[in-house]
């Protein structure tokens, strides 16, 4: 236990005596309000726009579907109406699955481009960092509180919109 409390004494002290540049970054608005991240959003969802009307149209199929079905139940003999029964759930659960593996897609695009623009906004982050001499950069998500002055969001989304145009 000594050992921890002498070794957070030196780095307090350490601290205490160097002067150290502090910053925080808005990641998500860096994201959401970047040209490259904007049309990434757009694109995602045209996607899933896209997708749910296909998705839409097929489940209004199948509500028709069994509307019909339930209005033949008295007409068709009880085999053929189990059939047609089977055939209905068989559709309902292939549908169920090539939804949620679309939804999975879609997620997966939307990681994969997300990831992409950070790989690509964290050397412009560094650089930025370096020409400031910043030592330590924070994401705004991970603190409580800080000045307005340490944000440096904006200066950084001036450069990305700059540096990246996709």
């Amino acid at each position: 236990m000594k050992k921890y409390i002498i070794f957070l004494y030196f780095i307090l002290f350490t601290f205490a005596y160097s002067e150290q540049k502090i910053a925080y970054i808005d990641m998500q608005k860096i994201l959401n309000s970047s040209t490259a991240g904007d049309t990434i959003t757009k694109k995602i969802e045209k996607k899933i726009n896209s997708e749910n009307k296909k998705y839409n149209s097929i489940e209004e199929q199948i509500k028709k579907e069994e509307k019909d079905l339930t209005s033949k139940k008295n007409v068709l003999s009880e085999e053929e109406f189990k059939k047609k029964l089977l055939s209905l759930r068989q559709k309902v659960d292939k549908y169920n699955k090539d939804k949620k593996k679309s939804l999975n897609n879609l997620n997966k695009l939307k990681i994969d481009k997300t990831s992409k623009l950070i790989s690509k906004i964290n050397p412009i982050i560094a650089n930025y960092a370096s020409d400031k001499n910043i030592s330590i950069i924070i994401r705004k998500d991970s603190m409580i509180m800080g000045k307005t002055e340490l944000d440096i969001t904006n200066d950084i989304l001036k450069i990305i919109n700059q540096e990246i145009k996709e």
